[in-house]
């Protein structure tokens, strides 16, 4: 990923193994370059295999998409969402999540053993990651939302695709995009789905798309490549109408043949390009209701 404003371009280089030790110095690391190819250096290590990197448009910090590894069970070890902090260590092949070591008795991981002081101090120093995603549901790219189509809570929320899950090893159906939201230092995490039905079953047969690769055109909107056996981009756009509730007194629960009055108030934020006139219905069949109840306006917005 390449980090204009600041000179810098980055480099993921992944672990030569599932798990295991390595002599290599930068393996499981990502590097730091200048623009023109010089000033090559170790920017973090102990990543795994960092498959998305993007930069946060508000800090300038750097982000990432670990995958973990492979033979601990469906669960274990989670995936994460992260900042890559300059000599940061992210635990490989020690630990995972934070400072949750690695199943030393698994058959597949002896071979790690013995532990020394070094590599324990090495494991304190590891962070909480910003966000732990489902094992085994193979986080790719991450993009950073930057424009206006979209609603106002995703502006500077990042995409993150999914390229696995239950169909493989996961314990979550995966096969998705998600939103991410937090606060710029990456606190106050919390994920969403945002693009889903990627799997028609439960067999890996069943899977028609694997999200891999996002990113944004001038206009905003969001462009999400599929790879493996169908290959395809597919472009999301938001609708032309956007509206919200801003008020509104619907009861949790309702007893049948009880009068019930509301009170509701729905805010268009924003109208057809082309200025054609709003009709606003609400759709009250589920609580018996009729299904097209037309609502007055009250301003140049409101309904």
């Amino acid at each position: 990923v390449i980090d204009d404003p600041g000179g810098k371009m980055y480099l993921s280089v992944g672990w030569p193994c599932d798990m295991c030790r390595t002599e290599g110095l930068e393996r499981g690391t990502i590097l730091q370059f200048n623009l023109d190819g010089s000033g090559r250096r170790v920017f973090a290590s102990g990543v795994r295999n960092v498959i998305g990197m993007a930069i946060h448009p508000a800090t300038g910090e750097l982000w990432g998409t670990n995958n973990g590894h492979q033979h601990e069970g469906i669960a274990s070890p989670p995936e994460w969402v992260d900042v890559i902090r300059d000599g940061g260590f992210y635990g490989t092949p020690l630990a995972y999540g934070y400072q949750s070591w690695t199943d030393f008795t698994n058959p597949s991981y002896r071979e790690l053993l013995p532990i020394t002081a070094a590599d324990s101090a090495r494991v304190a120093t590891m962070e909480r990651p910003a966000v732990l995603l489902p094992g085994h549901t193979a986080p790719m790219g991450i993009h950073f939302y930057d424009h206006e189509q979209f609603p106002t809570r995703y502006r500077h929320a990042a995409f993150v695709a999914l390229h696995a899950g239950h169909a493989y090893l996961a314990p979550v159906e995966g096969y998705s995009v998600v939103a991410l939201f937090a606060e710029p230092d990456g606190s106050q995490a919390r994920v969403a789905d945002f693009i889903t039905g990627f799997q028609a079953g439960v067999d890996i047969e069943d899977v028609w798309g694997r999200p891999h690769g996002l990113i944004t055109d001038a206009d905003g909107s969001l462009y999400v490549t599929s790879d493996d056996d169908n290959l395809m981009i597919l472009r999301i756009d938001h609708g032309p109408v956007v509206a919200d509730w801003q008020r509104h007194n619907m009861p949790d629960s309702l007893t049948v043949g009880t009068p019930l009055d509301i009170d509701a108030l729905v805010h268009v934020e924003r109208s057809p390009a082309d200025g054609s006139p709003l009709e606003v219905t609400a759709d009250l069949s589920q609580i018996g209701g009729p299904s097209d109840v037309a609502l007055s306006p009250t301003g140049d917005a409101d309904f």
